[in-house]
């Protein structure tokens, strides 16, 4: 393509970029206008729009026109959806794009597509090779998957890791890091083999008859992952937080941090370890499982001082660390109106015999069996868990205002939001592999994909651009090809792009499609 200039007889000139192309019965290639940029008077008008012009010449390839005569014109046709790879792959190559992995480019390739897909349409992997060419991804075949897989070795797992944590670094700064967000949920499996990983145990998705296994994550208050770990589905959770706060010290060198989890990671060892290993940590506190004497302390109301118009607080110093105590008249009447519910629903076992109420009932709170094997209300119970509506407190070993303590355990939504984000927009569960090393690559593949996910949503709402990632993939559902073969010469054909795509890659720098639409098209 070049750059051509036409004086018209008004006496201004235009500015056009033109390509040559060879037609059927034509001896010499003929010019074809690609795109007009318009005519002026100006002397720096025209000079100006030559040099826009001429950019666009040296950066675009030309495309010959589509001419359809008549049907056998047009041997293949075929719809792509090309807005996730375009979206998520142009970040995909700026942020992930040169993790240092001891693998081969088109097992990167491989590695890039699978992400992609885990965030596109997250299925099986003999799903994901069926579908993926849909979306843009054509190195998915099963085997080229498999084999990619069984390359992701621990040591390119860890290198992995290495590089979100890294990533997350850098879009946040050092600064931001210093308050983390632990928490562990349970996956369970499709099939039941017993491994060295997969296990019975308490599944946290009420799926106890299934293997499974303990994920644990930890995120910053952006949500921007920092690491995860796998363990044994049988391991209990209190176990889990040491083992991985040591490695992340150990190989990403995170030492000035506050941990924050809840209240499953409340036990004494955990507490004295954490302090042993000069951790600082924020845990909710099991306030009605306390002693009697604690107990008595945190019912005593005068010595609480007023936080703002509805928190009051205290903090109660013990060996070697707080436990601040905290009072909501709003929480209060939530609890109070949640055990009104639950009443409500006990109320038609009442007074039943235990031979004629489903087991089940027995098992609900407030509900107790008289020596006649009848079903009652627990009132000793219902007055003891009145007492604490309202109660709720933390155990720190840092000396943090009460005010401090309570926003940073608020942010504790971050990494239970992180599980959703897993759970259900990847699809992380069910896991289908039998494998050790594979069920460790899935998780490699699936963490990726949640770091790439979260850089985006991070990304647009540093630029003002508050999205979720439900209507972000929504518009790019809508953002798909035409492929059709003439004549053995491909055409593209991009549909009109939702509005809000354009100011989406716009926020994000990411390059416009180019669209072709009817006008260009020799019909």
């Amino acid at each position: 393509m070049h750059v051509r200039v036409r004086k018209n007889k008004s006496g201004s000139t235009s500015i056009f970029v033109v390509a040559c192309k060879r037609f059927p019965g034509k001896k010499n290639p003929q010019p074809l206008v690609v795109k007009s940029f318009g005519s002026s008077n100006d002397p720096q008008k025209i000079a100006a729009l030559y040099e826009e012009a001429n950019k666009f010449a040296n950066s675009t390839k030309y495309t010959p026109f589509l001419r359809i005569n008549n049907e056998s014109d047009i041997k293949e046709c075929k719809i792509k959806n090309i807005g996730f790879e375009q979206f998520y792959g142009k970040l995909f190559e700026r942020y992930f794009g040169k993790i240092d992995l001891e693998i081969s480019e088109t097992d990167y390739q491989i590695m890039q597509q699978l992400t992609l897909m885990r965030i596109a349409q997250p299925v099986s992997k003999l799903k994901t090779s069926e579908i993926a060419s849909a979306f843009n991804c054509n190195a998915l075949s099963l085997n080229k998957i498999y084999k990619f897989l069984d390359k992701l070795t621990d040591i390119n797992i860890e290198k992995l890791k290495m590089h979100v944590f890294n990533n997350t670094k850098t879009l946040l700064g050092t600064t931001d890091l210093r308050v983390l967000f632990y928490d562990l949920t349970t996956i369970y499996f499709e099939n039941n083999s017993i491994s060295e990983l997969k296990h019975q145990g308490y599944s946290k998705d009420g799926k106890s008859q299934h293997v499974q296994i303990s994920l644990a994550f930890i995120v910053t208050k952006f949500g921007l992952p920092v690491g995860y770990e796998i363990f044994a589905g049988n391991i209990y959770e209190g176990k889990t937080l040491i083992p991985v706060l040591t490695k992340l010290r150990t190989n990403y060198g995170i030492n000035d941090v506050t941990i924050v989890a809840d209240s499953a990671m409340l036990s004494n060892l955990n507490l004295n370890e954490l302090t042993a290993h000069k951790f600082n940590y924020i845990v909710a506190a099991r306030i009605k499982n306390l002693s009697t004497n604690l107990q008595k302390i945190i019912l005593d109301t005068t010595d609480y001082e007023s936080l703002n118009e509805d928190i009051k607080h205290k903090t109660i110093k013990l060996d070697d660390r707080y436990l601040v105590l905290c009072h909501s008249n709003e929480r209060a009447e939530k609890d109070a109106y949640e055990r009104e519910k639950i009443i409500t629903r006990l109320e038609k076992f009442l007074g039943k015999s235990a031979r004629d109420t489903m087991r089940g009932a027995l098992k609900k709170p407030y509900i107790k069996l008289s020596k006649a094997s009848i079903v009652e209300l627990d009132t000793q119970k219902l007055q003891r868990v009145a007492k604490f509506d309202g109660y709720f407190g933390f155990y720190t070993n840092t000396e943090a205002n009460t005010q401090t303590v309570i926003e940073h355990y608020r942010g504790l939504w971050q990494v239970e939001q992180t599980f959703r984000v897993t759970k259900h927009n990847l699809a992380i569960r069910p896991v289908y592999h039998y494998q050790d090393r594979r069920i460790a690559a899935h998780f490699a593949i699936c963490f990726l994909a949640l770091a790439l996910l979260r850089t985006a949503e991070y990304l647009l709402a540093q630029t003002g651009y508050i999205i979720s990632s439900e209507k972000l993939h929504c518009l790019l559902q809508q953002v798909k090809s035409v492929q059709i073969i003439n004549k053995n010469q491909k055409f593209y054909i991009v549909a009109d792009l939702p509005p809000e795509i354009n100011q989406i890659y716009q926020a994000l720098n990411i390059p416009k499609l180019q669209i072709f639409t009817a006008r260009n098209l020799d019909l």
